[in-house]
């Protein structure tokens, strides 16, 4: 129940139901006896180490990019999914399992929790000040994640995810 506890305050009031039609709410403003039947739930999955198939749906919504843009074309669209309340309160349950203390993350600059991208710019800095000041050339290659998702073919992975059996249960 104690992490069940960290999470909620991590679920985000007023968005879209799921699947299964519950709010957000339903989970941030429950009973501790609905709270001890989650926690409960959450170890039998982590004991049997499988999702039910009903856990793990989710509603693929098209959201237009630029409303000024040409509505006509699937270019001016990306796609979200809204899951289940409860599928969100596990994932911020399992997130803080996850998260990891390995050595690569030490030389990880930006996009870090509670860490600034100010001494990646400055180290950055330096190094190009410095190739400057003894004649030589600097190249830079930097890519851009923020929207990585409207590159996805999403035709291509709905024609995958139809061709693939559909099965009742997902291991973890």
């Amino acid at each position: 129940m104690d992490d069940i506890i960290d999470a909620l305050p991590k679920l985000k009031r007023n968005k879209a139901r799921g699947p299964d039609n519950i709010t957000a709410e339903a989970f941030l403003y429950d009973t501790p006896r609905l709270m001890a039947h989650t926690g409960i739930l959450f170890s039998w999955f982590h004991e049997y180490g499988s999702l039910p198939g009903d856990f793990t749906r989710s509603i693929i919504i098209p959201l237009v990019k630029n409303k000024s843009g040409d509505l006509t074309d699937a270019e001016n669209y990306r796609a979200i999914m809204i899951s289940d309340a409860i599928t969100k309160l596990l994932e911020f349950v399992l997130y803080d399992k996850l998260v990891t203390a390995s050595s690569e993350d030490v030389y990880q600059f930006g996009f870090k929790a509670k860490h600034s991208t100010g001494l990646c710019t400055g180290i950055l800095k330096r190094i190009i000040n410095y190739y400057i000041d003894h004649d030589s050339h600097v190249l830079c290659a930097f890519i851009d994640f923020s929207k990585v998702f409207d590159r996805v073919y999403y035709w291509h992975l709905f024609n995958k995810l139809l061709d693939e059996p559909l099965q009742f249960c997902y291991k973890l």
